[in-house]
């Protein structure tokens, strides 16, 4: 697999092609679409590159537990049959055998696998796929999965990108998308025959990432209930495949897949005979699905095509693998489905708030419920009164409960549905939601330090929501001293965007001045551009106090070491110490929480945490006594020193910064008590004001540094 689709230039060459009927994914670049559909390039290219992520980490690893099994994807289909006239509104028997079609050419169960050549039969390969007609809409009732809906339209221009999707709106006189994340939207429509350049349109998709509203497949309505190729084709586009020429006639840009072979351009109309020659390739694959060979000449998708379909119905299609939408939509009378739990969470004190989420899965609509609210050893009924109708769903708050006589520790807090509209329910499985919490009303005295260096025991608690790779301990890494750090495994965590949290325990921080949180990071990046994990830190003042974001940074921020395809195990010279005043939040209950959001990237560590104030000891730098802390010779051409006094001898960051903010240079120095000199080079750096800050974690400075132009780089720039 060629590494990173993402990384290639979307150039779609529309104006160069001449010919008769065509794919219309090809027409508009990703750019031009991009005018029309702001952000369309960048969700394409992140879509396709997480996709390929997926590949190289799990399809290709063969040590990876995640890697695919053979569980068959079950895709539901919406049909939007669009049509003006009556042969446009294709016939339900032409739908199912399209469908037909769909799941045996990506099954490879078609009769015609017999025409692979022998030389690409080992090359060819299915995928765990079926498509079905959905049986229940979004709201969860009762379809056939075909929509129709007669238009005043004959026909829809495509010439005009603007409007190239106005039937996929209800308002335009098309039909709308269904969840994209639920259904794949197939819309079976008269498209443009009389393009500007002389064809006709058969079909086209969206690729993965573009707009929810738009997303899916559209087909002209007489290519559906023929040999459906057409559909095939555009299905395959709408998993993540391009073009197997790669879109350019230059024999260089191809699909960005290693076993398909390079070709000189499509192979418009009839068949080729095998193995054909295009200048190219001595023998190109003109079978394959992704080519624009006649449909009785295609018979094949490439394991490395379906692996990338894989690896899109794995990441930006994966909420596909869980729809519900094939399934029949029987309702019960009286159907109260208690599905979340929003509140309470993580840590409570003397008083528990709680809300719940409930959706109305019966025929009836809601109108009471009687819960069941229990932590420890108190218990009470709360009767709630309101509007639920059919398949709706309401966030409903519950009443406060005083926990203040119950002892600090983790105790389950319970909700229960006992009675929905006066009566016991038909469906008790879904009424009870359990969450354990932290009751946490003392707090722990200042300084506090944490290294990791002991197990957890209840001092650190972990959110893991999805409850899959979560924050944990380890002794891959760590930053002297000890032998241990915390951190979350995004090298194999797939899940993007997932959010995993651990939380320190409460500290009493109003007797600090000039209080500070500090903490050892390690990161890397696993792809070249484009994507990065993110850590932020949150901070609360109080129980009830609301969560304050204190920091947030990713690439190239947060990175600590060069990008690296291996999993990240960084050396002691690949931390970086951070620093977050926290004067702003004292408190006798100040709880902090590291908070990591997935981009299926690499490594995250976290050693060394401290919070603290200023002491009597420590780095000396008084910020108006410049004797203190200086910078000489100030302006410099080359070397400079920093100067500063200690009080004890000790670890000092020293960061250099530009001012814009951009770091240029950081590193940790052991100095000694009394006056130090660190020598310093200006090499480097760029000309102008720079900053120079010293920190040891609970007292910081910065000094002003001016650099001067160097003769021999001005001779240089000349000579550019």
């Amino acid at each position: 697999m060629k590494k990173f689709l993402y990384v290639l230039v979307f150039t779609l060459f529309a104006n160069n092609i001449v010919f008769g009927q065509q794919c219309g994914t090809t027409i508009q670049s990703i750019d031009e679409m991009d005018l029309i559909m702001p952000g369309y390039k960048i969700g394409v290219q992140k879509a396709l590159g997480n996709a390929d992520k997926y590949v190289q980490k799990v399809l290709l690893n063969p040590n990876s537990a995640q890697r695919q099994g053979n569980d068959t994807i079950i895709i539901p289909i919406v049909v939007h049959v669009i049509y003006n006239t009556s042969n446009q509104n294709v016939s339900e028997a032409n739908i199912l055998k399209q469908i037909e079609v769909l799941n045996k050419d990506f099954a490879r169960l078609n009769s015609d696998t017999t025409k692979t050549p022998s030389s690409f039969r080992n090359l060819a390969k299915g995928l765990p796929l079926k498509f079905c007609l959905a049986q229940r809409d979004p709201q969860g009732n009762s379809t056939t999965g075909i929509n129709r809906v007669q238009t005043t339209k004959f026909m829809w221009d495509y010439d005009n990108a603007a409007t190239s999707n106005d039937f996929k709106f209800t308002s335009k006189g098309g039909q709308n998308a269904w969840d994209r994340n639920s259904y794949f939207n197939f819309w079976i429509v008269n498209l443009d025959d009389n393009l500007t350049n002389g064809g006709s349109l058969l079909g086209f998709a969206q690729f993965p990432g573009g707009l929810a509203s738009t997303d899916g497949v559209a087909v002209d309505y007489a290519q559906v209930g023929a040999l459906g190729r057409t559909a095939t084709h555009e299905v395959g586009h709408w998993l993540g495949l391009i073009h197997i020429w790669g879109d350019k006639d230059d024999c260089i840009q191809d699909d960005g897949i290693d076993d398909t072979p390079k070709q000189a351009g499509n192979t418009q109309n009839g068949c080729r005979t095998h193995p054909y020659n295009d200048g190219c390739s001595s023998a190109i694959m003109f079978m394959n699905y992704m080519d624009y060979s006649s449909d009785a000449c295609m018979n094949m998708f490439s394991k490395g095509q379906c692996d990338r379909m894989l690896g899109v119905l794995n990441t930006s299609r994966k909420g596909l693998k869980s729809s519900i939408g094939c399934l029949p939509a029987i309702l019960p009378s009286v159907d109260a489905n208690l599905i979340d739990l929003i509140e309470p969470s993580e840590r409570v004190c003397n008083n528990v708030t709680s809300k719940a989420a409930v959706r109305n899965f019966g025929s009836q609509t809601i109108s009471t419920i009687r819960f069941t609210i229990k932590i420890g050893s108190k218990e009470q009924l709360y009767d709630w009164s309101g509007n639920i109708p059919s398949l709706g769903k309401a966030d409903i708050d519950l009443p406060l409960i005083d926990i203040s006589s119950l002892s600090d520790g983790v105790y389950d807090f319970s909700l229960e549905i006992q009675l929905v509209n006066g009566i016991s329910d038909n469906e008790v499985i879904n009424n009870i939601q359990l969450v354990p919490v932290e009751k946490k009303s003392t707090s722990s005295a200042t300084p506090f330090f944490e290294g990791f260096e002991s197990a957890f025991n209840g001092s650190i608690k972990v959110n893991n929501p999805d409850n899959s790779k979560t924050w944990e301990r380890t002794s891959k890494a760590r930053k002297t001293p000890g032998s241990y750090s915390i951190y979350m495994n995004y090298f194999d965590y797939t899940n993007n965007e997932e959010i995993d949290e651990f939380l320190l325990p409460p500290v009493n921080t109003t007797n600090l001045n000039n209080s500070s949180l500090t903490f050892d990071v390690a990161y890397a990046l696993y792809s070249s551009t484009g994507f990065s994990d993110t850590l932020e830190v949150y901070v609360q003042a109080g129980c009830d106090a609301p969560w304050q974001r204190v920091y947030k940074k990713f690439n190239p921020n947060l990175q600590t070491a060069p990008n690296t395809t291996f999993e990240f195990k960084p050396s002691q010279t690949q931390w970086r110490r951070d620093s977050i005043l926290l004067d702003a939040y004292k408190s006798e209950n100040l709880t902090v929480k590291f908070v990591g959001k997935c981009d299926n990237e690499n490594n995250l560590y976290i050693d060394n945490i401290s919070i603290k104030g200023a002491t009597s000891t420590g780095l000396n730098i008084d910020l108006l006594n410049e004797s203190d802390f200086q910078i000489f010779p100030n302006p410099t051409k080359n070397n400079y020193f920093v100067h500063f006094n200690s009080d004890k001898s000790q670890d000092i960051l020293i960061s250099v910064r530009d001012i814009t903010g951009k770091l240029w240079m950081e590193k940790t120095v052991s100095v000694n008590m009394g006056n130090n000199d660190i020598e310093m080079t200006s090499k480097q750096l760029p000309t102008g004001n720079i900053f120079i800050t010293l920190t040891n974690g609970t007292q910081t400075g910065t000094r002003k540094l001016m650099v001067l132009v160097r003769f021999f780089k001005v001779i240089l720039d000349f000579l550019e």
